[in-house]
C-alpha cells in the first residue's frame, strides 16, 4: 500500500498541498517512509496473558484484565483443557443467560416507549 504524508503550503493563500513523506507498508508486514523501515512484524511478538480465572493473573497486572475479557468465560478453562463436553455446557449456560439478558432489554425497551406514549 502506497502512503503520502501532506502538507498545506505556508504562504497561506495557496490551498497547494506538498508531499512531505512518501512511504509504503501493510499491517501484516511493516511500515517505511523515505526507504527507512520503522517498523516490521517481526520487531514485536506479543506474549498474550492467557489465565483460566482472575485468580491466576499476577497482581500486578490485574488492573488490567477487564471482566469482559474473553478468557474469563466460564466455558475457556474446560476448553483449554480440552474437556469438550463440560465447555460445551457452559457456552450454553452462557448463551442461555444472553439470549434472557435480550429479552429483558428489549422488554424494558417495550415498556419504555409505551409509557412515553
Amino acid at each position: 500500500m502506497q502512503i503520502q504524508i501532506f502538507q498545506k503550503a505556508l504562504n497561506g493563500t495557496s490551498k497547494e498541498k506538498v508531499v512531505v513523506a512518501e512511504g509504503s507498508g501493510s499491517w501484516l508486514e511493516y511500515v517505511q517512509f523515505d526507504n527507512k523501515v520503522f517498523w516490521t512484524v517481526e520487531d514485536e511478538k506479543p506474549t498474550w496473558l492467557m489465565v483460566n480465572d482472575k485468580v491466576n493473573v499476577p497482581e500486578h497486572l490485574q488492573d488490567y484484565l477487564l471482566p469482559s475479557d474473553s478468557q474469563l468465560r466460564l466455558d475457556m478453562a474446560p476448553l483449554k483443557a480440552k474437556n469438550f463436553e463440560e465447555a460445551e455446557k457452559a457456552k450454553y449456560e452462557l448463551e442461555e443467560q444472553q439470549r434472557r439478558d435480550k429479552k429483558l432489554r428489549h422488554d424494558r425497551e417495550k415498556e419504555r416507549k409505551q409509557a412515553s406514549k
